[in-house]
């Protein structure tokens, strides 16, 4: 694999959501639009310098398992999310927000305050890659740059965030890139700060997914460019029961359905050649 130096802060995942984002929304058949998806892409070809680069560095063409399941989830995750601030949510937090673009593209109901937590260099990037855009935000969208091993409750705090008051949290894409201590102190925190009525939506990964002769290809091309595949959960609902959550797993089966897509091999839970991705809703 060609050796990418990418913009401080910036992994190549995040690159290659912002990709598979890009691509999805070119669909005829598009799940989502995402408008700011391609100026993340743009920027990060120009900075590394490799015009090629998110033509190869796509989820589904670094491992092709996952083919169909960044959509899927991205969906998933958007229906969910409004519903709750369509029932009077009007928090939502995205920790590690990355190149997500739910700011720019989904439609909130008025007064969604939307908390991206990630690095400075991360949000700084995305600064740079919407400078001179005329995509505004959906919602009132705040930047709240931490590290996430930081006591990042205190700037989210005083950014605004209400404990008293119900919220979203999209955890997505993220604990399987930290290591259990890491993901119950993120679980710690989240549940302090969440008021009745708050609603979590994460995934997760069973041990099996490791064991895959195409993970270990995928690991191996990016150790030093991205931790990956640090943690995994053989029982999510336990897991998120010892946090106060109420936890529901998705059948992966029906969500396809709902959004008339096949099942994306990572989520076919009945073919025991394939492993096991969550999809979780959890709620207080």
């Amino acid at each position: 694999m060609v050796e990418r130096d990418l913009p401080n802060g910036v992994g190549i995942t995040a690159v290659s959501m912002a990709a598979e984002r890009r691509a999805e929304s070119a669909r005829p058949d598009h799940l989502f639009v995402d408008p700011v998806a391609d100026r993340f892409v743009e920027l990060a070809q120009q900075e590394a310098e490799i015009p090629g680069l998110a033509d190869d560095v796509t989820l589904s063409d670094m491992l092709p398992v996952y083919a169909g399941y960044a959509a899927l989830r991205t969906r998933y995750f958007d229906d969910l999310a409004l519903e709750a601030c369509r029932n009077g949510v009007r928090q939502v937090v995205i920790p590690a927000a990355g190149l997500d673009g739910r700011g720019f593209r989904l439609p909130w109901p008025e007064g969604t305050r939307l908390y991206e937590l990630d690095v400075p260099e991360v949000l700084a990037f995305k600064r740079r890659a919407l400078a001179g855009s005329d995509v505004a935000p959906t919602c009132a969208r705040r930047e709240i740059p931490v590290d996430l091993r930081s006591d990042w409750p205190l700037p989210l705090r005083a950014a605004g965030f209400d404990t008293a008051q119900p919220s979203v949290w999209i955890v997505e894409g993220l604990m399987v890139y930290m290591d259990d201590p890491d993901n119950d102190r993120l679980l710690e925190r989240i549940a302090r700060l969440s008021a009745p009525g708050s609603r979590m939506l994460s995934d997760h990964m069973d041990v099996d997914l490791a064991r895959l002769p195409e993970s270990g290809e995928i690991i191996d091309a990016l150790t030093g460019i991205d931790d990956v595949w640090r943690s995994s959960v053989e029982d999510p609902a336990g897991w998120l029961a010892g946090y106060g959550w109420t936890v529901e797993v998705a059948d992966p089966a029906k969500v396809a359905a709902t959004y008339d897509r096949p099942v994306p091999p990572v989520l076919d839970q009945d073919d025991p050649e394939t492993s096991n991705a969550w999809l979780i809703t959890a709620w207080r």
